[in-house]
């Protein structure tokens, strides 16, 4: 993982021995940097870079996550994503080594694979793909889930929509 102070400048690089794939990364309201990815020890490894730390500490997690999936705060908790259908953000608190799920949004109506989750005021929106058809994008109440209140359904050309981000400037 490579991590540049102020954005600028060279970065600084964080290696986990014996370790494949660093996958979404999210930072918390105190400058703590959580990273997921899978291939260590187990299907799914969390760490942290704590804010001035010089290296990342493994996390435990209390909740089996099927296909890790987006890292993100969401302006009470720093939360991660399970991309399996049927889809899930684990709003997590982390004391130590270990961090508990305190909180579950269930993202109701993904059936297939689901793309980077963007979680913005009391909104979530997720890409997904169900098998052989066309991408779709879901609007979600936060933290509530269930039903999704908005779909744009086939995403032009049948592209898999794997990230997504929202804007907040006007225009």
């Amino acid at each position: 993982m490579a991590v540049y102070a102020n954005a600028r400048g060279v970065p600084t690089l964080y290696e986990i021995p014996n370790f494949e794939i660093l996958l979404y990364c999210g930072y918390d309201n105190a400058g703590n940097l959580f990273a997921d990815g899978t291939g260590g020890t187990q299907h799914l490894d969390f760490f942290e870079l704590p804010y001035d730390g010089s290296s990342l500490e493994d996390l435990s997690i209390d909740q089996s996550v099927g296909d890790p999936g987006q890292v993100q705060w969401d302006g009470s908790h720093i939360t991660i994503q399970d991309a399996a259908a049927p889809g899930s953000i684990y709003q997590l608190e982390v004391s130590g080594s270990a961090a508990s799920v305190i909180g579950t949004t269930q993202l109701g109506g993904i059936t297939g694979f689901s793309g980077q989750s963007w979680i913005q005021r009391n909104t979530v929106i997720v890409g997904s793909k169900p098998r052989g058809q066309h991408s779709n994008i879901r609007f979600w109440r936060y933290p509530a889930g269930g039903k999704a209140y908005k779909l744009i359904r086939g995403y032009p050309g049948g592209a898999m929509v794997l990230g997504l981000t929202v804007s907040l400037a006007k225009r």
